[in-house]
């Protein structure tokens, strides 16, 4: 008897899922946006190329540090809630952001700190916050679920 095969965007059927999917397009989209125009604010002020990767350098490093433990935590706490909060604290990076250097308060130095803090949130929300993730989990394949 042959096994019926699924459709690879049957999740996409769900109406709360489309939502999901759009918001994290936006956030997504926007992410990009602040980390080019990050880098090009840096690169602006101090026209070092040292100081340039040094903001990758912070983008990239609590990544490194909290994946695993942000993994953990995000399997056992609700990811609606935990998601939610990174996303206000991301939307609020954003924001101060873009107030400092509209108002010509931006240094160097805060640039950096913004760049680690922001990064900071990221593996909280490596489980709950990836839509491709959601995609596997809802379209039933037999990827790993959470340990509840």
């Amino acid at each position: 008897m042959p096994t019926a095969t699924r459709h690879p965007l049957r999740a996409l059927r769900s109406r709360d899922f489309r939502i999901y999917f759009a918001g994290q397009l936006v956030s997504m989209a926007g992410t990009w946006m602040q980390q080019i125009a990050m880098g090009w604010l840096i690169y602006k002020l101090t026209d070092s190329a040292l100081v340039l990767g040094l903001l990758g350098f912070a983008s990239q490093v609590p990544v490194l540090l909290f994946s695993a433990l942000g993994g953990v935590w995000s399997d056992r706490m609700d990811r609606r809630r935990l998601m939610m909060a990174t996303q206000t604290l991301a939307l609020l990076q954003a924001l101060t952001l873009a107030l400092l250097t509209w108002q010509g308060w931006i240094t160097p130095t805060l640039l950096l700190s913004m760049a680690f803090s922001w990064a900071a949130s990221t593996p909280w929300t490596c489980r709950c916050g990836n839509p491709w993730w959601c995609i596997w989990w809802r379209t039933g394949r037999n990827w790993p679920t959470p340990s509840r």
